[in-house]
């Protein structure tokens, strides 16, 4: 059985031409600032959050835990 190989298909606009040639930048909350965390950002279960509205939470602590795949645990991605 030779490779699979596919003609046309769909090619949809990815309208990159506005960040294409720029950098990535590291964005940093200023002192205080409050930082909203979606935890349902993909097909799977929305992850169970380990933290509460208000809690000091530190970088790198996981504030959300996986369920069921393809759910996968949330560390606090702060610098």
């Amino acid at each position: 059985m030779g490779l699979a190989t596919f003609i046309g298909g769909i090619h949809p606009y990815e309208g990159k031409e506005l960040s294409e040639d720029k950098p990535i930048k590291v964005l940093e909350p200023l002192q205080g600032e409050i930082m909203v965390y979606p935890l349902s950002q993909h097909i799977g279960a929305p992850a169970k959050p380990l933290v509460a509205k208000g809690d000091h939470v530190l970088k790198g602590q996981i504030i959300a835990a996986a369920l069921f795949p393809p759910t996968c645990s949330a560390p606090f991605p702060v610098r």
